[in-house]
């Protein structure tokens, strides 16, 4: 995987807009823009400065990606889902929605 597609996988898997990462980083919403579509390419001094804002286990997954030992999340969750049945599958959808009700909207999703 590129570095610019494990960043953008990152941040939309975390719900981390660029508008808040630019606010947290100094690093331009255009630039963090152009980045994640490829368009730019990140040195490293900048690329550091746009990963440590981000949560440890976003940084995990960013490296992870990049080195190929993290699955994406979505195939991941599809093959656990895929195992389970259905009464398991009852619960796990109830377990989500109430975990996703108790979380305060912290960061826009929007790039």
């Amino acid at each position: 995987m590129k570095w610019n597609e494990a960043f953008n996988q990152t941040l939309k898997d975390f719900g981390i807009s660029a508008k808040w990462l630019s606010q947290e980083s100094g690093i331009s919403e255009v630039f963090i823009s152009q980045f994640r579509k490829g368009r730019k390419d990140a040195t490293t001094g900048v690329l550091a400065q746009l990963l440590e804002p981000l949560p440890l286990e976003a940084k995990k997954q960013f490296f992870g990606l990049l080195l190929g030992t993290v699955p994406q999340p979505e195939y991941l969750f599809e093959e656990v889902l895929e195992s389970l049945p259905k009464e398991k599958k009852k619960k796990l959808a109830i377990q989500l929605v109430e975990s996703i009700a108790r979380e305060p909207e912290l960061m826009s999703t929007s790039s």
